[in-house]
């Protein structure tokens, strides 16, 4: 199976939930029951470093799952997102910056790792300048 490859856009200090961003895990056409599964989203600095930045789980609860709709949705409040930043971030469009990748990797109730998406970490600072 091979891994969805698209940006991951987060707006600082706005909360993160299925309204906002989700995925929905389907193998022909038809959505994966998540019951007994973890998922992990892990975002790390671009670069060399390739630092850890936020590793996101269902375990911990920043992320949800929504068993046999297949749905997985990240669960993180305003104030969180706002720590999503850091100084000297390049810009990548009209209001978006890099803070660098993401990977979202499910394991099966019998230990099976599969890679889901994988893309640029992008945040849009809450105040822009003008």
């Amino acid at each position: 199976m091979s891994s969805a490859i698209a940006d991951f856009r987060v707006y600082q200090g706005e909360t993160l939930d299925s309204s906002a961003k989700s995925w929905c895990w389907k193998i022909g056409g038809v959505p994966v029951d998540l019951t007994g599964y973890t998922v992990e989203l892990e975002v790390r600095r671009s670069g060399a470093t390739a630092l850890t930045l936020a590793k996101w789980t269902n375990t911990n609860g920043k992320l949800t799952l929504g068993g046999s709709s297949g749905i997985i949705a990240p669960n993180l409040a305003a104030t969180e997102t706002a720590l999503l930043w850091e100084p000297g971030l390049v810009k990548v469009d009209t209001d978006g910056y890099l803070l660098g990748s993401y990977s979202l990797e499910v394991t099966s109730p019998i230990g099976r790792v599969q890679r889901l998406a994988v893309g640029r970490f992008i945040v849009v600072p809450k105040v822009l300048a003008v």
